[in-house]
């Protein structure tokens, strides 16, 4: 039960700065059938088709794991700096941030920020082989994003949330 209350109330805090952007696929075959591509009108089997072929692992795994590790706190304390803030750790990282949370000389939870939108961009290129016109730029991004999101979070422990945060920034909550 303290789980669910704590999950639910970092939804409820999150939801002001956050849109919570996890669909499930069909409704995502909806949302983009009839959607134009370079001269390629996508139906529902070419959106699970991109679905599929997206990694099945999700990408913030090894930080995960270090997160989980006995050295964890050591090297957080040795390579974040200490704030007084819902997260009492942050990272400056590639792309993005890292907020932790210490409690009882464990990592209790993490919050990473990360700018998603180059890796989606160079994955449209790859999905639809060709550079991306500028008419239609945005939205084929859009759709990426959202596609990814719904994968990351179908393949993701339990305890890892993936959301959109702003245009294309990706936020990942765990709580371990």
């Amino acid at each position: 039960m303290k789980y669910l209350s704590s999950f639910f109330i970092i939804i409820v805090i999150c939801s002001s700065v956050v849109n919570y952007v996890y669909a499930d696929i069909k409704s995502l075959q909806k949302k983009y059938s009839g959607f134009q591509i370079n001269n390629k009108i996508l139906d529902g089997d070419d959106i699970i088709k991109i679905y599929n072929s997206l990694p099945a692992k999700h990408p913030f795994i090894a930080f995960d794991k270090i997160m989980k590790s006995k050295n964890a706190v050591k090297e957080v304390q040795k390579n974040c700096k200490f704030q007084n803030a819902k997260y009492n750790y942050f990272c400056r990282m590639p792309d993005g941030i890292a907020e932790i949370l210490i409690k009882n000389n464990s990592v209790t939870k993490y919050k990473l920020t990360r700018d998603f939108q180059n890796f989606v961009f160079k994955l449209s290129e790859v999905f639809f082989k060709s550079k991306l016109s500028d008419k239609n730029q945005e939205s084929i991004i859009d759709m990426m994003f959202d596609l990814v999101l719904t994968r990351f979070n179908d393949i993701s422990p339990n305890n890892v949330f993936y959301l959109r945060k702003y245009k294309y920034q990706i936020v990942v909550l765990v709580e371990l």
